[in-house]
């Protein structure tokens, strides 16, 4: 009955050393998606920042309620990465600055 026990714990332990290593590789593989999809959006906020330094897609015509949207959602995105990515010591200074 002893060795049945430990037979049956032995294989419980090596199904669950299977599933972890499982789930430490998509951990990574999800963490490099997301740093990745971090530094594309902190770049493409910047760059719509830049091309509207000035303010003029900003308007209230059709365009500027486009841009207007599009800036909003990217702020969203780039406010829940830089919460989830950092963590809650994070650097927003980047944001401010814009």
């Amino acid at each position: 009955m002893l060795v049945l026990s430990v037979g049956l714990l032995g294989y419980l332990l090596y199904i669950n050393v299977k599933k972890y290593n499982k789930l430490y590789i998509y951990t990574e593989a999800y963490a490099t998606f997301i740093s990745a999809l971090y530094f594309k959006i902190v770049d493409n906020r910047d760059k719509m920042k830049e091309v509207d330094k000035r303010g003029s897609f900003a308007a209230d015509d059709e365009v500027g309620f486009i841009f207007k949207e599009l800036d909003a959602s990217v702020d969203e995105i780039y406010e829940f990465i830089t919460h989830y990515v950092n963590g809650p010591n994070n650097d927003t200074s980047k944001k401010e600055e814009s």
